[in-house]
């Protein structure tokens, strides 16, 4: 009788743990990402009184093993890690998990995880977890492009920091994309209408870029040249004559920076220099009063000298008649920008597609010194038509402050800027676990890595068997509850049999105490 009455202790103390169990669900039911816990009973060793036996073969049978259990007790309180539902909170901060993983954070001195996405920055901007302050972790991104490098291991230190209305960022022009329309109908040796803009240097400065069109005399050819008042110092190339101009015998053929001009027998310097004005060949002409000619080039910088050549006009005709036989061709000093042809097809669409040109700075105050800047010819057009040439996009920006950010479906943390810019900030960390189940709980709705866990699997969300991340959004707690007050019903029945037991079984040695009388 003795051992029944232990055996109803053990029962009670089973039920009294499955009510703790039980007890703490319904606690929990509002608590966020909570995971209920379900109790497995386990019977303790039975004893045995007798042993199998098997059949004998003088035809008796074989029996069962004899034995008479010792209790029960609680082996386990097995985690039910099923998704909870999202509850939608509107807060830019707070995520859930949709699927497997667990978010990262840290007290300084160690890695905790946690399916809590209640988040908050601090007054240090400091990504942290509601009540505990544990710092959540991930990767930060290159404050200058935005790249973010998750080969970097995942520690305790590698917290998350958005400093919105601080974090400043600009971004210099690199590319420019020109559009519109060159009349095809202008005059050889005219300009078009010039081109104004601003360009941003590599710490958000603008700079004035001006980009000229002069009509050559080459079919479908235009120079174009590029300034900057911000521009360093620089020279233009100059031709420099040694004597006056002498016509040629016959017509001659000279070739200006690729382009032709005629000279006939009957030139004189006025009319040459009118005609090298009027070729857009990217030199300005001028003509003394004893008829020496001078050529100066639009373009400044080094590299910027006229190529020439001339053929025809006679026996003897060469350069040395056009500007003397000593005259210098001299390039400019300085860095140069850029300056060049565009050439366009029978159609008005440009066969010069892009260029390069570096803008180099008088004053760079730390920036990138020279602004490189790829200009693109691509949508322009050389048809019979208004001049219309505009900057169709260029991607560099101002200065700018963050003024608000989101957490997508990846994790990043894009920021937006108040110069238009969006730019990655930040990505969460995730961790999965062969054995999720054998985490253990420590508290702030953390947990912490055991043996039998398995080693965290770091990653980012929405990659392998990490789940995804919802922002705006909270996992409630995955108690039941028509399911916990059922199970409660249930230990509570428990609870009152195994109690019958005991005192079932303290009446029956009441009994046989009584017997003697």
């Amino acid at each position: 009788m003795l051992q029944a009455m232990f055996n109803g202790v053990s029962g009670v103390q089973a039920h009294k743990t499955e009510l703790d169990i039980i007890g703490n669900n319904v606690a929990n039911v509002n608590t966020i990402a909570f995971k209920a816990s379900r109790t497995v009973f386990k019977d303790v060793i039975s004893q045995t009184l007798r042993s199998a036996t098997q059949p004998s073969q003088s035809g008796l049978g074989g029996t069962n093993p004899f034995q008479v259990g010792l209790g029960a007790y609680v082996g386990a309180a097995d985690l039910i890690l099923s998704q909870g539902s999202m509850q939608p909170t509107g807060k830019v901060t707070d995520v859930a998990i949709e699927g497997n993983g667990f978010l990262m954070a840290s007290d300084g001195n160690q890695s905790y995880y946690t399916r809590d996405g209640s988040f908050y920055l601090d007054s240090a901007g400091n990504l942290v977890s509601t009540g505990s302050g544990f710092h959540v972790l991930g990767w930060t991104a290159d404050t200058g492009t935005g790249t973010i490098d998750t080969s970097k291991s995942i520690d305790k230190n590698s917290t998350i920091k958005v400093l919105v209305g601080q974090t400043a960022i600009a971004k210099a022009t690199a590319n420019l994309e020109l559009g519109g329309n060159l009349d095809a109908s202008t005059p050889a040796g005219t300009d078009a209408r010039p081109l104004s803009l601003d360009v941003y240097d590599s710490r958000g400065v603008s700079h004035q870029l001006t980009l000229s069109f002069t009509k050559s005399t080459a079919n479908g050819t235009w120079f174009w040249n590029s300034t900057s008042p911000d521009q360093a110092t620089a020279t233009s190339a100059v031709v420099a004559p040694s004597a006056a101009f002498t016509a040629p015998a016959s017509t001659a053929t000279f070739t200006l920076n690729h382009v032709t001009i005629s000279i006939d027998s009957s030139e004189t310097s006025t009319s040459l220099v009118n005609k090298i004005n009027g070729s857009g060949a990217g030199v300005i002409a001028s003509a003394d009063g004893s008829g020496r000619i001078t050529l100066t080039s639009v373009a400044k910088g080094t590299g910027t000298a006229p190529t020439m050549s001339v053929t025809g006009g006679g026996a003897g005709y060469t350069l040395g008649s056009i500007f003397g036989a000593s005259y210098t061709n001299t390039s400019g000093s300085g860095s140069p920008m850029g300056f060049g042809t565009i050439v366009f097809d029978a159609y008005g669409k440009p066969t010069t597609t892009s260029v390069d040109i570096n803008i180099p700075l008088f004053h760079s105050d730390g920036a990138i010194n020279p602004m490189p800047i790829t200009i693109d010819f691509t949508a322009m057009s050389q048809l019979a038509g208004d001049d219309t040439v505009q900057a169709a996009r260029q991607d560099g920006l101002k200065l700018g402050t963050l003024e608000s950010f989101s957490i997508g479906k990846d994790g990043i943390i894009t920021g937006r800027f108040s110069n238009g810019i969006s730019q990655s900030l930040a990505q969460l960390a995730m961790a999965d676990f062969r054995n999720s189940a054998g985490l253990a709980k420590a508290g702030n709705n953390m947990w912490l890595e055991t043996s039998n866990s398995g080693l965290a699997q770091v990653g980012t969300p929405s990659n392998g068997s990490r789940g995804r991340i919802a922002a705006g959004f909270l996992e409630s707690s995955n108690v039941d509850l028509p399911t916990e007050f059922t199970n409660m019903i249930v230990a509570q029945r428990g609870f009152q049999a195994n109690a019958r037991v005991i005192t079932t079984s303290d009446e029956v040695l009441q009994e046989l105490v009584q017997l003697k009388r």
